[in-house]
């Protein structure tokens, strides 16, 4: 499609915008102003190939899970560093409040009270989503500090993301029982700026 319709803005997800620029002539990406991501979150070096396109202006990262859509954003520049979770501002109508904060690092369970929450994902019938008034929370923590930057974790319930795709550790791992491999440990680890899954 960018080799054929003149683009400014791309909205992807980091595994298609890291192959754009080993896939396409420079030319077809000369006039990307804006680059917008979501699904996983962008690493660090591919921000930097990304700035180096020649009419970029911003590079904004989404942050949102499946049952709640978007809740936050940030603007991704080249000095960021890869820290293993997100830190952004709340989009407009977006809030949230933190249950069973821990006071040595002040982060909680978080609960988003949202325009953009994804139908489908009512708290009525689906027992995982907890639910606090209008707001619903599903295991992910985070904190927010005094200027209103919000920082969520990784979510502490074993799922790996890859590519953009979940993976649940434990499917793989009663996979390979049926094989008689036993004491597995699945992880995804990075080498060289690519993540790969590993099992040990």
């Amino acid at each position: 499609l960018l080799s054929q319709v003149a683009c400014n803005r791309i909205v992807s997800v980091p595994t298609i915008l890291g192959r754009l620029p080993t896939h396409l002539e420079p030319q077809h990406l000369s006039n990307i102003r804006w680059v917008i991501s979501g699904g996983e979150t962008l690493p660090a070096q591919l921000v930097s190939r990304l700035h180096a396109l020649p009419a970029l202006e911003s590079c904004i990262e989404y942050f949102g899970s499946s049952e709640h859509s978007l809740i936050a954003y940030a603007h991704r520049g080249t000095i960021a560093k890869d820290a293993g979770c997100f830190s952004g501002r709340l989009f407009p109508g977006v809030s949230v409040h933190f249950h069973d904060v821990d006071p040595d690092t002040g982060s909680g369970a978080a609960y988003i009270d949202s325009p953009y929450n994804a139908n489908g994902y009512d708290p009525a019938t689906a027992p995982p989503i907890a639910q606090c008034g209008n707001s619903t929370g599903i295991l992910d923590r985070g904190m927010q500090s005094h200027d209103g930057t919000i920082t969520f974790m990784r979510r502490d319930d074993g799922m790996l993301n890859l590519n953009g795709n979940n993976i649940h550790p434990s499917e793989i791992i009663d996979v390979l029982a049926t094989l008689n491999i036993l004491d597995a440990t699945v992880q995804v680890e990075q080498e060289k700026g690519h993540s790969r899954l590993i099992v040990h």
